[in-house]
């Protein structure tokens, strides 16, 4: 299930010996056009968030300039949050974010940056804008696309519409919004109860530390995990159909446009039913491979081979799990006692269609071999010098280990043969 502009989808694999059925996850980056400069939408303005009345007959950008006051209001309210700066700020029957569902996440950053208006004469501008937000705990930004409709009445400038551009619904669109801090996660509800969201930061809690361990402190070492409550409310902050996210347990995505130098938020989104099906071990190996994904960047690097991607997420997921290799590769087992050819690194296209489960139990053992004969050090190596660096596979593998990468593929024939029999 390969689309332009994403990362790589997800399988679904049963580790039947230890009584869990895992659905691992899909990594996808939604990617927006390239950050502008925050500007003026970050400065802390006073309470009362219009501007003044304009002379008839104002240029353009005198008249942005206002417009520009109005929305810096409006992130100083959505900041402070203060519902009643909020409201001064637009009609009274605007269509707009409803406040007490942004009051009820800990934004630390809400500012607008402008692009061209669409529409713009003395009483009317249509402007598209990129929302740039952060939460609290969060190293990055996320960023949103919206159209802000403003008109100026009684001589000043007010929002009557802020909308969302493009296929995704926005976070406070959803539903009503719970929120529970752990000391390494915020988890965020829509529609969900409490209870659920501890759950989910205890093992958040828990994956944190345990992918750090293998992969270093260079990343944020923390995690914002979503949980819709219905598959239709993950899909429409997706932008996907529900159908089509059957079966998966959970979706890594970038939230934002990818700059070259810097980063963007990740956020883990939960398919709340697909995860209601698991022991607290499957959760726990589902959250430590997307919480893989968010620590080695996955989502900013799409063109990065998937079988390294996924195969590392997959190692690093059943790592101190308990469940055996022959149990979480055990659908390439079977294909392989049915005399079924299997590519030892599969291409990307593999990660689609009937045969993803393969896919990525190839990717597994492959990723597991490299460990066990090189080392994780030798793993993260290659994973750095592939996908974060761009270097050629078979050069890379070759640099890290000493040996060319067809090595690899001999030995995995030879492990899953041994496996299998």
């Amino acid at each position: 299930m390969s689309e332009s502009g994403s990362g790589s989808p997800a399988r679904r694999t049963a580790a039947v010996g230890a009584a869990v059925v895992v659905l691992a996850a899909l990594a996808l980056v939604v990617v927006l056009p390239k950050a502008s400069p925050l500007g003026s939408g970050v400065r802390a303005v006073g309470p009362a968030g219009v501007a003044a009345p304009l002379p008839e007959g104002a240029g353009t950008a005198q008249r942005l300039a206002a417009v520009q006051k109005v929305l810096d209001a409006r992130g100083a309210a959505v900041r402070r949050d203060d519902a009643q700066a909020w409201a001064r700020t637009q009609t009274a029957q605007a269509k707009a974010p409803v406040f007490s569902r942004l009051a009820a996440l800990p934004f630390v950053r809400w500012a607008y940056t402008p692009s061209s208006p669409t529409t713009s004469t003395d009483d009317l501008v249509v402007l598209p804008v990129r929302l740039t937000m952060r939460f609290a705990g969060e190293t990055a930004d996320a960023s949103w696309l919206e159209t802000v409709t403003l008109r100026r009445t009684g001589g000043a400038w007010k929002v009557v519409s802020e909308v969302s551009r493009g296929e995704r619904a926005a976070l406070w669109e959803l539903g009503t919004l719970r929120v529970v801090t752990g000391t390494r996660s915020l988890v965020i509800g829509i529609d969900s109860p409490t209870s659920t969201l501890r759950r989910y930061a205890a093992t958040a809690d828990r994956v944190v530390p345990q992918v750090t361990a293998m992969w270093g402190r260079g990343w944020s070492r923390y995690a914002v995990v979503i949980v819709p409550r219905t598959v239709g409310q993950l899909a429409r902050a997706l932008g996907r159909t529900a159908a089509s996210l059957d079966g998966y347990a959970a979706v890594t995505t970038a939230e934002g446009g990818i700059v070259a130098g810097a980063h963007t938020a990740e956020r883990v989104w939960v398919n709340t039913p697909a995860m209601a099906d698991l022991s607290a071990l499957g959760r726990q190996v589902v959250l430590r491979h997307e919480m893989t994904h968010v620590a080695t960047y996955a989502p900013e690097h799409p063109d990065a081979p998937l079988w390294l991607v996924e195969g590392v997420a997959e190692w690093m997921g059943y790592r101190g799990s308990g469940i055996p290799l022959a149990v979480a590769t055990g659908d390439l087992l079977d294909a392989v006692r049915r005399g079924r050819t299997v590519a030892p690194l599969p291409d990307d296209a593999a990660f689609a269609g009937a045969s993803v489960d393969l896919a990525y139990e190839s990717a597994h053992l492959a990723c597991a071999l490299i460990v066990e004969r090189y080392g994780a050090a030798d793993l993260v190596a290659l994973y750095r010098a592939v996908v974060l660096d761009g270097q050629d596979v078979a050069t890379a593998f070759e640099s890290v280990t000493g040996d060319p990468l067809a090595s690899l593929e001999k030995d995995w024939r030879s492990r899953a043969r041994s496996l299998a029999s």
